[in-house]
């Protein structure tokens, strides 16, 4: 690594401005990623994922939102699997939200906000607290770690979360905060490769699979809802979506697209990858990487759209422990309050001005994708 990059940094003494972007925490666990000649920053799935650890977590809870038909739980398979485990690990409160996996935005969004709702209530909970009351099943899989002491009562006392969305999760949560006023309870919003602008893939399904082959309507005479299709389409994101959920200023919105490298030859991405290639340019199969670009852009993961979540082994902790570290260093610029010790720590002197000058080039720069819509 030159000079140059080590000389200025928020988390491994990278200037951001010079175009590199790292989220790991000290120089110790840094690993860097140095700018493509693309617009984007690509972060690798061949690191060593014993690194970064999660050196700097957050004091609020990390919600987890799922993307369109996806789960908590079925059988063997777990949509984000080892995930949660692993950040509780390293000191994070974690939570997994589940909302109907092919209903609309709205339904799942109201989802969402009673699983937001459940977590903050079980954090308020004494310890010995278990189980739920009435039959309903919740709409959140609970922290194991629940935070104590002086953490624990500045949660209640600022009652907001982080959330990182994959998919069509990240269009729940954006409905969610500036819809259904969960902008008082979420600092930050992360989406991955969620479909901002649509797919195109979206309206091939409707056309080819959904209209010809009747598949919507055996779905619906099953009693299964699938609003979620139709929403996806870049017609109604565009004309119909986006113009009536604008971000709220209170929330700090990020995003991370997919597709860095090509498609695997035996993925089932690849298929549409090579089709949404023609119609929208670089995608992960499923959503192009200009779609997937909101607020303030963090990189271009390698991995596809099913391998940016690990339901099928893939090995992509890396990715959450580094969002783990940059939302914990977010806190600290945003949130002071909670780390009262921090600024007179000689310690962490150096680290915070350095964060502060970081993130208020987070808090000015837009993704170069970012249009009106």
């Amino acid at each position: 690594m030159s000079s140059k990059m080590k000389s200025v940094c928020m988390f491994c003494k990278i200037n951001v401005l010079r175009g590199c972007l790292c989220i790991a925490p000290g120089a110790t666990n840094c690993f860097a990623l140095s700018r493509s000649k693309r617009q984007d920053i690509r972060l690798y799935a061949n690191l060593d994922l014993s690194k970064p650890r999660v050196e700097s977590p957050p004091k609020l809870p990390i919600i987890l939102c799922h993307g369109l038909m996806g789960f908590d739980t079925i059988g063997p398979l777990q949509y984000w699997r080892g995930i949660k485990d692993d950040l509780e690990q390293q000191g994070c409160t974690v939570a997994i939200a589940r909302v109907p996996p092919t209903a609309s935005i709205k339904t799942r969004a109201e989802h969402l906000q009673r699983a937001i709702e459940e977590v903050l209530a079980s954090i308020n909970e004494s310890d010995e607290t278990q189980g739920w009351p009435g039959s309903r099943k919740p709409d959140s899989e609970v922290p194991r770690r629940r935070p104590t002491g002086d953490a624990k009562q500045a949660i209640r006392r600022i009652g907001k979360v982080h959330l990182i969305a994959h998919s069509m999760g990240g269009l729940d949560a954006r409905y969610y905060v500036t819809c259904l006023g969960g902008h008082d309870r979420v600092l930050s919003l992360t989406t991955i490769a969620t479909p901002h602008r649509g797919s195109s893939i979206a309206t091939w399904v409707n056309v080819n699979i959904g209209a010809r082959l009747y598949l919507k309507s055996l779905l619906n005479k099953a009693g299964v809802e699938t609003e979620a299709f139709d929403q996806l389409t870049p017609e109604y994101l565009q004309n119909k979506f986006n113009p009536h959920v604008p971000d709220h200023p209170d929330v700090s919105y990020f995003s991370l697209a997919g597709g860095g490298k090509p498609v695997g030859r035996l993925s089932p991405m690849r298929v549409f990858n090579k089709l949404l290639t023609k119609l929208e340019g670089p995608n992960d199969g499923l959503v192009s990487q200009r779609s997937a670009h909101w607020g303030t852009y963090l990189g271009t993961l390698n991995e596809d759209h099913l391998q940016q979540i690990p339901i099928f082994m893939s090995d992509c902790i890396y990715v959450y422990r580094s969002l783990a570290n940059f939302l914990g260093c977010l806190e600290r610029e945003r949130l002071p309050e909670l780390y009262p010790d921090a600024a007179a720590s000689a310690s962490h002197a150096a680290p915070a001005a350095a964060e502060a000058r970081c993130l208020d080039h987070v808090e000015r720069g837009a993704s170069p994708y970012r249009d009106a819509s």
